[in-house]
């Protein structure tokens, strides 16, 4: 006897808009993404790999003190794909 087992292909989440921020002087800046909803988002440091920024799951991510110009990465994670 067989039993039928079926294999899925989940379709990935589009990207997110964002949006920046910038200062003149040295500053923790607020950086924004839109396209999910809270607890889906996830903040990186790298554009590929790595992991994501402990605890920043919102749609805002407050960088820490910023002296250069820095550049993150942001995904959704739809609790199935990312």
């Amino acid at each position: 006897a067989r039993s039928a087992v079926v294999a899925t292909i989940n379709t990935i989440p589009s990207a997110p808009t964002t949006t920046g921020s910038s200062s003149c002087i040295a500053a923790s800046l607020t950086l924004s993404a839109a396209g999910g909803v809270a607890g889906q988002y996830r903040w990186y440091t790298v554009a590929t790999g790595g992991t994501a920024i402990a605890g920043q799951t919102s749609a805002t991510y407050l960088t820490p003190l910023l002296a250069i110009t820095t550049t993150f990465y942001v995904s959704i994670n739809d609790g199935i794909c990312e």
